[in-house]
């Protein structure tokens, strides 16, 4: 699938890039709004872009429990990171983890 920009005056669609096909090919026509006006350049930054589209997830909350969840269980299984084999199924509290 290729995308080009083009301009509808009315009567026609004048492609503004070349078209990289000389045989007849089916295609699907968008038609922007005037108001719209965005870069198709690829110098988008995705950090700012992507920044706030996860807001009231709690994305740092989840990450931080998970990490201690991880740090739990290698601790159980792992008597050379300071823990012993401990058998608790959840997350244990029986081990100390340090951070």
């Amino acid at each position: 699938m290729l995308a080009i920009r083009g301009i509808y005056d009315g009567t026609q669609i004048k492609p503004l890039e070349e078209i990289p096909y000389e045989e007849e090919r089916k295609v699907i026509i968008t038609f922007l709004d005037k108001d719209v006006e965005f870069d198709l350049e690829p110098n988008v930054d995705p950090i700012k872009v992507l920044r706030g589209c996860a807001t009231g997830e709690k994305l740092t909350e989840k990450l931080l429990k998970a990490r201690r969840e991880d740090l739990a269980f290698e601790a159980r299984k792992s008597p050379t990171r300071g823990g012993t084999y401990c058998t608790c199924d959840k997350v244990c509290t029986c081990v100390p983890v340090s951070w």
